[in-house]
């Protein structure tokens, strides 16, 4: 079972997928697997915590991306500017 815990509007169908495509192509694709979303204040919280794993994942959005001028780009990415191959 996973569980992602917090208020994630929207996102439990994106989640669900990455997920899927993850255990596809890794060691546990052969397995069966339930993904829950919780709520923080949900009872079971604190009974899988005591059992599971806990990964916490970044915040990233709008509000916590920042962009540096020094940016790296995707060789060929660049109009005007092919990929130099040595």
């Amino acid at each position: 079972m996973i569980c992602f815990v917090g208020d994630l509007p929207g996102a439990e169908a994106d989640l669900a997928k990455l997920m899927q495509e993850f255990l596809q192509f890794s060691e546990y694709g052969d397995r069966d697997w339930t993904v829950t979303y919780l709520t923080l204040d949900h009872d079971m919280i604190d009974k899988i915590l005591k059992v599971g794993l806990r990964f916490d994942l970044p915040k990233h959005g709008p509000d916590t991306e920042k962009v540096t001028e020094n940016a790296r780009t995707t060789p060929g990415s660049v109009p005007g500017k092919p990929p130099i191959f040595s």
